[in-house]
């Protein structure tokens, strides 16, 4: 079988990558190719990338102009523009790292995704600390999930899920992309479920992903740009509200009560479509005083 994968680091920070390059170059499958594009960072890290050469193999990129201080997303979108005729992809934060059986796993399960029309892929996880330290473990899941479940997971059960953990086929992101959302703070969320069309996901339990929080990271500062997260939230739920129609009626129950939550707790607004007809066909008469509030 052909190099049928991509991974994509859009790099800024050196901290880390060091650990992240070793767990490629660890992979029982090298069939794959790695494209760095390095975000105008001041650490360079083409001395490190000279020790991998023949490790693996992989492309960097030296961008002039920095994006990813205005948007990260765009980012993603150029380094992804680096790719050549792979197939799926990954994208890998540069202080993020891979259990060596990642790229095998995928191929094991490759004739199954296309046959079933899956579109989207999520590797197990452990968030790990500066140390490199495991400090949580993935919840074991069904092979087979739905995308709306893993959201309702997320966002309701406490879940946790990262965009390192994802391997996207590349024609579901030249539909949709990666939308421009502020910190791209819930960007991966919504590509799961665009991405995946609202409908299946493939968990690979074998492979892990381990995913770094530290001080340095977003997600490591829960009160740092507490406002542009807010509104990212708010521009998320307003694209999946555009997709009422992939919801159940249960399912818009959850939805609608997650909504005011958020709404509630962060001062937003989030656009529903024909808001009071959807209240009424989940709430019934109490839907007036929902739509009130």
């Amino acid at each position: 079988m052909s190099n049928l994968l991509a991974i994509i680091i859009p790099y800024y920070k050196i901290t880390f990558l060091r650990e992240t390059l070793d767990s490629l170059a660890a992979q029982t499958d090298q069939r794959f190719t790695v494209y760095i594009g390095n975000d105008a960072s001041p650490e360079n890290p083409e001395d490190l990338l000279e020790e991998f050469e023949g490790k693996f193999n992989f492309v960097y990129k030296n961008f002039e102009e920095n994006l990813g201080g205005t948007s990260l997303t765009k980012q993603w979108n150029r380094c992804i523009e680096m790719m050549q005729d792979e197939e799926w992809f990954m994208i890998l934060g540069d202080d993020d790292y891979f259990s060596s059986n990642v790229i095998e796993e995928f191929y094991k399960n490759i004739v199954f995704a296309e046959r079933e029309n899956v579109n989207v892929m999520k590797l197990n996880s452990a968030t790990v600390n500066e140390n490199s330290v495991i400090t949580s473990e993935k919840k074991p899941e069904p092979f087979i999930k739905s995308s709306i479940d893993h959201f309702f997971d997320k966002f309701i059960f406490e879940g946790r899920s990262s965009l390192s953990e994802h391997i996207f086929k590349k024609s579901q992101y030249d539909l949709y992309c990666f939308k421009n959302l502020p910190l791209a703070w819930h960007a991966d969320d919504l590509a799961v479920l665009e991405f995946s069309e609202y409908a299946n996901t493939m968990f690979l339990e074998k492979a892990k992903c381990f995913v770094r929080i530290s001080a340095e990271s977003i997600s490591g500062n829960p009160e740092k740009f507490k406002k542009e997260k807010w509104g990212a939230t708010k521009m998320f739920f307003d694209s999946v509200c555009y997709n009422l129609s992939k919801f159940n009626k249960a399912q818009k129950a959850q939805l609608f009560d997650l909504i005011e939550w958020h709404e509630k707790e962060k001062n937003i607004k989030v656009k529903i479509p024909n808001r009071l007809t959807e209240f009424f066909s989940v709430y019934g008469y109490k839907a007036l005083l929902k739509f009130l509030r």
